[in-house]
């Protein structure tokens, strides 16, 4: 009896312990992480508005519509500025991933793109270059199926995921894009 309550009192001290250690998505989690903050990336859990809303995944069990907002890790890279950016416009462009509606072999009527399943936004005025689609039309596709947005604003390029895919295409484009950048 003496060693059944012993052991009993052994679990209750170690069974919180064993509770709060990290599982192993959450440890793939922290690599996938690591990874991108030592290529000087910043990662943030934030909100954006769903791009491809289900209706019926935003009703409250009353029927009552809710906010349509989805929960991504945000992986930011800060690009350096050119001496002259004050004399040239900014470049503010971004993609969203929709799987909705047929978008998967048409041209996006917004620009011209053929990149099944997205679409392009906040594109400059003047358009983008043939250098510049080519560029997205090739790395887009490699990207995992769980990226939702990719943008660019003030000079931080942004890619919002549920970090399910590898890391590794993500942090290759990003890379890309930054060498394409200042070529261009």
């Amino acid at each position: 009896m003496v060693y059944l309550i012993g052991l009993l009192a052994l679990l209750m001290i170690v069974a919180p312990i064993v509770a709060i250690l990290p599982s192993s998505e959450q440890k793939a989690q922290m690599v996938k992480r690591k990874l991108a903050m030592a290529d000087n990336l910043r990662v943030e859990l934030t909100h954006i508005d769903d791009p491809d809303p289900n209706p019926e995944k935003y009703l409250s069990n009353t029927g009552m519509p809710l906010e349509r907002r989805l929960a991504v890790k945000a992986y930011r890279l800060a690009l350096r500025r050119p001496a002259e950016w004050r004399e040239k416009p900014l470049n503010h462009w971004s993609f969203v991933r929709r799987l909705s509606h047929s978008s998967l072999s048409r041209t996006d009527p917004v620009n011209g793109f053929l990149i099944p399943g997205w679409e392009s936004e906040d594109v400059p005025e003047e358009g983008f270059s043939e250098e510049w689609r080519s560029f997205f039309e090739v790395r887009i596709p490699r990207l995992a199926d769980d990226i939702v947005r990719i943008e660019e604003i003030n000079f931080i390029v942004s890619i919002y995921w549920q970090e399910q895919g590898d890391v590794k295409e993500l942090l290759e484009f990003l890379s890309a894009y930054r060498n394409f950048r200042t070529e261009n």
